[in-house]
């Protein structure tokens, strides 16, 4: 569904936070612990319905309190270029 900009480059700073390097444009980005779930989970699901139930298991939230804002999230993500759309079944 989501693929990685090829230009992004990812480094845990620490326990919490994750840089994202863009090294086309230059742009850096921080993203918090929450953040790079969000990111991971997007890599790995097949639709948009599984993403959110796969952040919602790993972060313990309640799937209809979260999909609003982590569909918010993954629209930020492809603004800045972090993420790339890929082939969607939803």
């Amino acid at each position: 569904m989501f693929k990685k900009n090829e230009f992004i480059n990812v480094r845990q700073e620490t326990e919490e936070e994750y840089i994202f390097f863009n090294t086309k444009t230059g742009e850096t980005f921080l993203l918090n612990d929450i953040g790079y779930i969000i990111f991971e989970c997007a890599l790995k699901s097949m639709s948009m319905s599984d993403l959110v139930k796969n952040v919602c298991q790993k972060t313990n939230d309640d799937i209809e309190v979260a999909n609003k804002t982590i569909e918010n999230f993954i629209k930020i993500l492809l603004e800045k270029n972090i993420l790339i759309q890929g082939d969607t079944k939803e």
